[in-house]
């Protein structure tokens, strides 16, 4: 799954709520740029370094990372599993007090770095899943399933977040979209990227510098752009 080729596709739809436009270049430059960033100096690491089946429903889930793409998952089986990719020496994780905790950092480096390698986190959750969740995320990209009774708290710097179903969402991205499909009550910001929306109940979103797109919002509690630059 490609989120910035789903995007691309999504972003073409002629039936927003609201949508503000900004000049086509700096859309394009914001896209694509994380594209080069994320895709061309960078290689997916193909090791598994952890592969945990836990048969308990933990009370938080927390993850850390410099350079990762995470997957939060339904499980098929009512389990929870972790699945990591990456470099066993830059990676480290402990479920004390019933709560899991997985921090990744990754290697030093000075200029550009070409062939870099980008750890994989798979957390898979039973769909029922109803704690929260906590995501911090240097670079890489964020896709979350259908979490209907779950709450997540979101901090990217360089990547697209897409989150299927939430109870709550916070999510704040510094360069790149967010995408929600469905939530209750969310919270969203990006300074440079693309906000899109297809259903929400209560919403707080704010793009510096991009577009708000929204499907349907059946509770409007405050919608902020910011438009001062353009």
């Amino acid at each position: 799954f490609d989120i910035f080729n789903w995007y691309d596709n999504k972003h073409l739809s002629n039936s927003p709520i609201i949508a503000f436009h900004k000049p086509f270049f700096f859309q394009t430059f914001i896209v694509n740029g994380l594209k080069s960033k994320i895709r061309n100096f960078y290689e997916l690491s193909e090791e598994i370094v952890i592969n945990e089946t836990y048969n308990t429903n933990f009370n938080r889930v927390t993850i850390k990372s410099t350079l990762s793409d995470i997957y939060i998952k339904n499980s098929l089986d009512n389990t929870s599993k972790i699945v990591v990719y990456g470099n066993s020496d830059l990676v480290s994780y402990n479920t004390n007090n019933n709560k899991l905790f997985i921090n990744i950092k990754s290697k030093s480096c000075i200029g550009f770095c070409f062939k870099n390698q980008v750890s994989k986190i798979e957390v898979y959750l039973p769909g029922d899943y109803n704690k929260v969740i906590d995501i911090i995320n240097e670079h890489g990209n964020i896709e979350i399933e259908k979490f209907e009774n779950a709450s997540f708290d979101i901090e990217e710097e360089y990547g697209n977040v897409l989150l299927e179903y939430s109870k709550f969402a916070k999510i704040d991205n510094e360069h790149g979209n967010i995408v929600l499909n469905n939530s209750k009550i969310a919270r969203l910001n990006t300074s440079y990227g693309n906000i899109d929306i297809n259903e929400v109940d209560d919403i707080e979103a704010e793009s510096e510098h991009g577009n708000i797109n929204i499907e349907k919002i059946n509770k409007l509690k405050l919608l902020n752009i910011d438009s001062e630059k353009f």
